[in-house]
């Protein structure tokens, strides 16, 4: 038996993870067959939320698609969002990822994208996996020869819809070749939630041409802070900046109430392995050098977080004690990003998606001010990229507001302090003067 549990586990470290030949989505039943909101890009991101929270034993959220959709339009403290989701789809998946970028911070939702990742579709397995992890991964594709025989969703309104968002749900690696209406050379399909299908649910082929490069995992949570700092709003795919293997990168902040920095995120363009360091500077010579504050999670204090990517993508990072912010305290977020590869710091700016007929189906514009946001290759010299007014990173900060009644911690403080002393000075320095 020993020898047989030996053999059975050289083969799992061997070949790795093995996974069923079917899989059908898990929490089908809190799906509504047709999400209710205005396409299908507000709809597979809320079934993708729902099904991440889902993961995590949350049945039930306060985001709408109607909410989503106005937090979709606002987003950005700096940006402004144009969408043009016509004939064409974005080849690379990344149309949503624009979207819930914006979504980190929502404080009006009850809903925080803690993670995205960029996972690329040629890799089943990985899919399968992040599929048992987050419950679904977003992908882009063409509805017009993707249905199922049979599917009572085909009529001809329906088949002029090209571009789409859905959420993959699960697989079948024997779904038959015949069962599509085009039928691919070989079986196996993704099962798929899109609202445009009757019941919601339908199948595409793994070998379907119109599904997008790209799909995009998301994490979420119910947030434990209350505010998000950031400047992001535009585009970011493939506007980056490359030092070699090191970089740094730094978006500075003011904080406006007397508040507990719990959180940071930062986005990483590059591929999976690498290895970044999030600091935090308060009070830095703005305009100079964003880490000539006080450092405020010191390595030597065993504070400092790290720590290494899986994939390309959007990472959330918790401090290991909260950094205390007074009111209009200037603090510096800054990420050194370092593999044996090329690392890619994004730039977030204005751009342009095409779809595949060459159309415009998303187009950003952004806006930023001086002393924003920084880039550096030693992370001595900065370069303010800001300047520009145009141009910012994707980096955010995530802080819960401390409770001072008020907002007079200091002063509450201090007249606390100020009793104890004259309290201590009348009870006890008076009593020793009456016993001589």
């Amino acid at each position: 038996m020993k020898k047989f549990l030996i053999c059975v586990l050289s083969v799992f470290f061997i070949f790795g993870i093995t996974f069923s030949s079917a899989q059908t989505a898990e929490y089908t039943a809190i799906l509504e067959s047709e999400t209710p909101g205005y396409d299908s890009m507000c709809s597979a991101i809320y079934d993708a939320v729902t099904l991440s929270l889902a993961k995590k034993g949350v049945a039930e959220h306060g985001m709408t698609v109607d909410m989503l959709k106005q937090h979709i339009a606002d987003r950005g403290q700096q940006g402004e969002i144009i969408t043009i989701l016509e004939d064409g789809v974005d080849k690379t998946g990344y149309t949503a990822e624009y979207f819930l970028a914006g979504m980190a911070g929502l404080e009006n939702t009850g809903v925080a994208v803690t993670g995205m990742y960029r996972i690329d579709m040629s890799k089943r397995d990985e899919i399968k996996q992040a599929i048992n992890n987050y419950g679904g991964v977003l992908i882009s594709y063409e509805y017009k020869g993707t249905y199922t025989k049979g599917d009572n969703s085909n009529s001809a309104a329906k088949k002029s819809v090209v571009s789409r968002q859905a959420v993959i749900t699960g697989w079948d690696d024997d779904y038959a070749a015949s069962s599509f209406e085009i039928a691919p050379n070989e079986s196996g399909a993704w099962q798929i939630k899109d609202s445009i299908f009757d019941g919601g649910y339908s199948y595409i082929s793994y070998y379907d041409s119109s599904i997008g490069s790209t799909a995009i995992a998301i994490d979420c949570s119910l947030p434990d802070y209350d505010k998000a700092y950031q400047f992001d709003g535009g585009y970011t795919h493939d506007k980056d900046v490359c030092f070699g293997h090191t970089g740094y990168m730094c978006n500075m902040f003011i904080s406006n109430r007397e508040e507990a920095l719990e959180y940071a995120s930062f986005f990483v363009n590059s591929n999976e392995n690498v290895d970044y360091e999030v600091r935090v500077y308060l009070n830095p010579s703005w305009g100079k050098n964003p880490a000539s504050g006080y450092l405020a999670n010191n390595e030597k204090k065993g504070l400092l977080v790290s720590g290494t990517t899986t994939q390309a993508g959007y990472y959330t990072v918790k401090f290991k004690e909260p950094i205390m912010l007074n009111k209009d305290d200037e603090f510096a977020i800054v990420v050194r990003l370092k593999s044996n590869e090329n690392v890619y710091l994004p730039l977030d700016t204005d751009g342009t998606v095409k779809g595949t007929h060459g159309n415009d189906i998303i187009s950003c514009e952004a806006n930023s001010y001086k002393e924003q946001s920084y880039i550096s290759m030693d992370g001595i010299s900065w370069e303010e990229i800001s300047l520009v007014g145009n141009m910012n990173l994707r980096i955010k900060a995530f802080t819960r507001q401390v409770n001072t009644p008020g907002g007079n911690g200091r002063l509450i403080a201090a007249i606390i302090i100020v009793t104890v002393i004259f309290g201590g000075y009348f009870l006890f320095g008076k009593n020793k003067k009456r016993k001589v």
